[in-house]
């Protein structure tokens, strides 16, 4: 677990590299950056990933490169969920792991602060799994995006 690149600790080890000695300084200040570039990326390279997967996917002919029933066509749908869980695994060993660094670091946690470890990390994931599914199933997604929206753009409830 050196001081540099990606350690156990999902990159928090970082703080060694400034040479202060204070991890939970280190903690507090990253904490305190309202836009982390280095979540951003992360969020655009997974729907960067699974835009490109989509494309090349298509929707069978004469829009897609492949027939609905091709082997190509469901590799590719399949190769968006490995992409996609893929994605949320290396995330939730990132947040575990740097949930311990805190925890070592003696960071100051607040009262309702989540504090991730394996088994807080499998559940929250069964859950939200669950009601992706349940939204999906019963289509209240869009409605609860489109709802507030027009609302605040004045548009009569009633509609």
């Amino acid at each position: 677990e050196g001081g540099t690149g990606e350690a156990s600790d999902g990159g928090y080890s970082r703080w060694h590299d400034d040479g202060d000695g204070d991890p939970r300084r280190w903690l507090l200040e990253a904490d305190a950056r309202q836009y982390p570039p280095e979540k951003i990326a992360s969020l655009a390279l997974l729907w960067t990933g699974l835009a490109a997967v989509t494309v090349l996917r298509g929707a069978g002919p004469p829009a897609g490169l492949f027939d609905c029933g091709d082997a190509a066509f469901v590799a590719l749908l399949l190769a968006q969920f490995a992409w996609t869980l893929g994605f949320a695994a290396y995330q939730g060993r990132r947040i575990v792991a740097s949930a311990a660094a805190r925890v070592r670091a003696g960071y100051p946690f607040r009262d309702r602060d989540v504090r991730w470890d394996a088994a807080a990390l499998r559940l929250y994931g069964a859950w939200t799994l669950l009601a992706g599914v349940v939204a999906g199933l019963v289509g209240i997604g869009g409605g609860m995006v489109l709802g507030p929206l027009m609302l605040a753009m004045n548009i009569d409830p009633r509609v």
